[in-house]
C-alpha cells in the first residue's frame, strides 16, 4: 500500500471493486433514525459526516476521517478514564489523515469562537504540520478539504 492518496492503492481503484465498495458502504453507514433530537452543532457534525461519508463512498475524499466524541457532560471519574485514555480536551471535532499528511476541523455554529482548550489544540496541531479549519457549515468543510487537496 503506498502513502500517495492518488496512487494505486487509493480510492480511484474502488470503484471496479463491488466486494470493497461494499464493506466501505456498511462501515460508513448511518442507522435509520439516528439524526433525531440533533440540534446546533450537533446537526451540523451529523451533516457533515454525511457529506463525508457521501464523498468517501463516491471515491471523491482520499482521506480517512471519523469524528472525535469530545462534547457532552460527563461525570470527573469518567471524563478522568477518557483523558487517561488519550482522550484529548480541546481536540478538533473531526480528524482527517492521508498518506502525507492530516487535518483537523472544528464546526462551530452561530460565530462562536473556539474555546481556549481548542485554541492550544489548533496551535499544536499547527506547530506539527496538521493542517487545521474552523467551519460553520458543510460547504465551509468542503472548502477546506478541496484546499488541503483531498476532496476532489
Amino acid at each position: 500500500m503506498g502513502n500517495d492518496p492518488k496512487t494505486a492503492s487509493g480510492p480511484d481503484t474502488w470503484q471496479g471493486d463491488t466486494e470493497w465498495r461494499l464493506r466501505l458502504h456498511r462501515l460508513l453507514t448511518c442507522a435509520r433514525g439516528c439524526y433525531s433530537g440533533l440540534k446546533g452543532e450537533q446537526m451540523l457534525s451529523a451533516s457533515v459526516a454525511s457529506a463525508l461519508r457521501q464523498w468517501s463512498l463516491d471515491g471523491r475524499l482520499n482521506a480517512v476521517f471519523t469524528k472525535v466524541p469530545n462534547e457532552g457532560k460527563r461525570s470527573p471519574r469518567y471524563a478522568g478514564w477518557l483523558k487517561a485514555m488519550g482522550l484529548i480536551p480541546g481536540a478538533s471535532d473531526f480528524v482527517f489523515t492521508w498518506g502525507t499528511g492530516g487535518g483537523w476541523i472544528e464546526l462551530k455554529v452561530d460565530n462562536k469562537p473556539l474555546q481556549p482548550n481548542q485554541e492550544t489544540f489548533f496551535a499544536w496541531a499547527e506547530r506539527t504540520g496538521c493542517h487545521t479549519a474552523q467551519c460553520n457549515s458543510v460547504h465551509g468543510v468542503e472548502t477546506a478539504l478541496r484546499e488541503w487537496g483531498v476532496l476532489v
